[in-house]
């Protein structure tokens, strides 16, 4: 799924949608890709001359790949997702410009309008940071 298609699910636009390909999308995992250029906003401002991707931004974006996978199930379309809260965040590094991410989510449960995400987030083969996600489905 590309960046058109993703647009059909998730809200965000330029320059807030900060994932651009989802592969591999089934019942309960879905991976996302995202390449950092250094055209990228939010390095412009982020620590001048060593650029790297605020990590409010990083933990967004893992949360978009979730969110994007769980919209573009049939019986959820144009229905919006809430973020509800964040648990066992951890950070080992902020990534830099001209480093491609991979997203790698599992839907741990998913019952009635809720449900919890595991997204681990890779640079090459170095996972650099993790979070469960739990949200809440409304109609939009």
């Amino acid at each position: 799924m590309d960046t058109r298609e993703i647009l059909n699910y998730l809200p965000h636009r330029d320059p807030m949608l900060l994932i651009d390909r989802l592969t591999d999308v089934h019942e309960d995992r879905a991976t996302g890709l995202k390449q950092l250029s250094q055209n990228e906003w939010y390095f412009q401002g982020h620590f001048g001359d060593d650029p790297e991707m605020p990590v409010s931004l990083l933990l967004e974006s893992m949360g978009q790949t979730g969110a994007a996978a769980i919209l573009s199930r049939p019986e959820n379309q144009g229905k919006l997702l809430f973020l509800a809260g964040m648990d066992l965040v951890e950070v080992e590094r902020a990534p830099t410009p001209g480093q491609s991410l991979r997203y790698e989510c599992h839907l741990l449960r998913f019952r009635g309008q809720s449900g919890k995400t595991q997204v681990s987030c890779f640079c090459g083969e170095e996972r650099i940071a993790f979070a469960e996600y739990t949200f809440v489905l409304s109609e939009s």
